[in-house]
């Protein structure tokens, strides 16, 4: 191998590459040339090309940062453990105070704290007391009720006119029952239980009427003794008699239906004032309804009126009116009738009876007393 590798031999090699160099890329090294030929002969031409271009070039450059080291040194520090087992097994109280709001008070914690538990607890409360200020009505269960009283009664002629007393018991249902026990001293006149002769005239009418099966007597105090009238028809049979409360309208209008329901009707009112009460019933009823009905109707009703007297005591101005001009002016289809005399009584009951329709019988309680 060696007696080839000459001087000789390596410069023909040498001149066989560079031939075959040019044969391949002739003019240069560079794939895009060009060429131009002189006198038929090409000759290689180089251009130079200028481009511009942005070219991203990463390049790692060494910073220098400092960097703070922290270095834990653990120290290791002497431990009393009898201390901490003193503290574990000892009883330690806590004591928290809770203030309850609108200044109702306090709520005072007491705890035990042993071995990291709690072991007892406590609560201490100071609590003022509340003020309700809402009302609460309530309903009282009703029971039976049990009344005991006296009565009496007195005027200028007898001094005493009657004493007695009474019970009165009022179930759970407001039903009332009544029983009294008494002495009336019946003097009117100045003698033991006689009666005058004008008490003893409408006596003698109310027993004449009753005499009628049809007859109903009506009013407050009539079937219990409360008023002179009452005593004209002491003695008359009590299922002819309905006794009513303090409503005068109502009175009469309940008479007005029983009369149309075919019965007498005499209804009593002691004072002009009291049928006042009942003016609308007298006006626009009883004075109208034979006309209302064109005669269907005509009602017998006797309706029995005292003039207010200041005897045996005065009643006051309220019980003392005589209407009787004024209500025969305005009622055109009633009868009134001014009873002043025992023959007056006796002429006016016995007409009223026969001609039946209405009637309005004026009294005059003074002369019961005369």
């Amino acid at each position: 191998m060696k007696k080839h590798l000459n001087v000789k031999n390596l410069t023909i090699v040498t001149l066989i590459i560079l031939l075959l160099l040019s044969f391949l890329n002739p003019g240069g090294h560079l794939p895009n040339r060009t060429t131009i030929k002189v006198d038929s002969i090409p000759y290689a031409v180089h251009d130079t090309i200028s481009i511009d271009s942005l070219v991203e070039v990463e390049v790692e450059i060494e910073v220098p940062v400092e960097v703070e080291k922290r270095v834990e040194i653990q120290v290791l520090t002497p431990v009393d453990t009898s201390e901490i087992l003193k503290v574990y097994f000892a009883k330690i109280q806590y004591k928290e105070v809770l203030t309850l709001p609108d200044n109702l008070g306090t709520v005072t914690i007491m705890d035990t704290i042993s071995k990291n538990s709690i072991v007892n607890r406590k609560f201490i409360s100071d609590i003022k007391q509340m003020i309700v200020k809402d009302t609460i009505y309530t309903k009282e269960p009703k029971k039976g009720q049990l009344f005991f009283g006296l009565n009496g009664g007195f005027n200028k002629i007898n001094v005493v006119s009657h004493i007695g007393t009474g019970l009165m018991y009022k179930t759970k249902e407001d039903k009332i029952f009544h029983v009294g026990l008494g002495v009336a001293n019946r003097v009117f006149d100045g003698t033991n239980g006689e009666f005058t002769p004008y008490v003893d005239a409408l006596t003698t009418a109310m027993k004449t009427i009753m005499q009628d099966e049809s007859t109903i007597f009506i009013g407050q105090q009539i079937v219990y003794y409360g008023n002179p009238m009452s005593k004209t028809i002491e003695g008359l049979p009590k299922e002819k008699m309905i006794e009513t409360p303090v409503m005068e309208e109502t009175q009469l209008g309940m008479s007005l239906g029983l009369a149309m329901a075919g019965h007498k009707v005499v209804t009593f009112y002691p004072r002009w004032d009291f049928l006042i009460c009942a003016s609308n019933q007298l006006v626009n009823h009883l004075d109208k309804i034979k006309k209302m009905s064109n005669g269907q109707w005509n009602p017998h009703i006797l309706i029995r009126v005292g003039k207010g007297s200041d005897k045996p005591l005065d009643p006051g101005h309220q019980h003392k009116g005589n209407y009787f001009e004024e209500f025969k002016s305005i009622c055109k289809n009633i009868e009134f009738h001014d009873l002043k005399t025992p023959n007056d009584i006796e002429l006016a009951y016995k007409y009223a009876t026969k001609e039946g329709g209405i009637h309005v019988l004026v009294e005059y309680p003074e002369l019961y007393y005369s």
